[in-house]
This record gives structure tokens, C-alpha cells and sequence, in this order.
């Protein structure tokens, strides 16, 4: 039975994001649950077991971009998998990261994973329906990366392809 509700808008966050958030949330709730607790005449309340979900266990290979999917499926497995596992997906031939994207500002036409455009903002890539702006990654054996440095590095051109 419950004691105390509490909602969290999920809207863009990372995982990160909104573990950080729920942890805080959650002590001020631990907080006000035993002053309810203290000064007695609550109410619990049942949950609805048929509106439980399962998830299966995630492993690495469901945090593979593909960037066939549209944009904003991109961005909910970049942001459901960053930190860690890390979404990840193929850059040249090598692993890359990617913890953090946005949905691009504009329409792009082009193939499938290729680098549409790119500025200090972010690195934009077509995806099926839409494009995505990376804003920060990892290269294989670098470090996190936001997007002005990966621009300022010229470690990525246009035309370039994510596999």
C-alpha cells in the first residue's frame, strides 16, 4: 500500500538527469512520509497491480543507434541509455558514444547517418524521418566531448557517415 505519491515529468531528460532528480524527490518524500507517519490519521492506498510493467533486463546492444529509426526514437534512446550503457553506434569503423542530442532545427535531405550539417551548436545526422543534433560524445579512447569541441577539433565533416 501506498502512503505517498509523488510525479516526476520525464520531458527531455537523460537518465542521468532524471535519476538525480528522482533521488532528490525521493528523500524529500522519505521526509514527508514520516511526519505523516508521526502525526497519524493517513490514508494508504492500494496499488493497481494490473498496471504494473515488466522490463526486460538492458544490455549494451539495446543502446545500438539506428539511425534508420525517426529522429525523436533517436533521441529517447540517447537520452534513456546516457550515461551508461551509453547509446553507442560506428564512426569509421570505431565506436562512438553519444549522451546527449536534440531534434535538429531544420529539414535535412540526405541519406540515412550522414553528417547534414554541423556548427559549435551541435553535429546534425538525417535519420529516417527527421535529423538529430548531437551535442555530446565519445570517441573510441577520448573523452566526452560537447559539440563545439568536436567541431573545433575537426574530428567531423559533412558527408561524413554514423553507422
Amino acid at each position: 500500500d501506498m502512503l505517498l505519491i509523488k510525479t516526476v515529468p520525464v520531458k527531455d531528460k537523460t537518465c542521468e538527469e532524471l535519476t538525480n532528480e528522482l533521488s532528490r524527490v525521493a528523500a524529500e518524500a522519505a521526509i514527508e512520509a514520516i511526519a505523516l507517519i508521526k502525526k497519524g490519521g493517513y490514508t494508504l492506498e492500494k496499488q493497481d497491480g494490473s498496471a504494473a510493467t515488466f522490463c526486460k533486463k538492458i544490455t549494451k546492444s539495446d543502446a545500438k543507434i539506428d539511425f534508420s529509426m525517426p529522429a525523436d526514437e533517436v533521441i529517447r534512446v540517447v537520452k534513456a541509455f546516457s550515461p551508461s550503457p551509453a547509446a553507442h553506434c560506428l564512426f569509421k569503423g570505431l565506436p562512438v558514444n553519444v549522451y546527449d542530442c536534440d531534434v535538429a532545427d531544420a529539414e535535412y535531405a540526405g541519406e540515412v547517418g550522414v553528417v547534414v550539417a554541423l556548427n559549435k551548436n551541435g553535429v546534425c545526422v538525417k535519420c529516417g524521418k527527421g535529423a538529430i543534433k548531437i551535442t555530446e560524445m565519445q570517441f573510441a579512447g577520448g573523452k566526452r566531448l560537447k559539440a563545439c569541441e568536436v567541431v573545433c577539433g575537426n574530428k567531423i565533416k559533412a558527408g561524413d557517415k554514423f553507422d
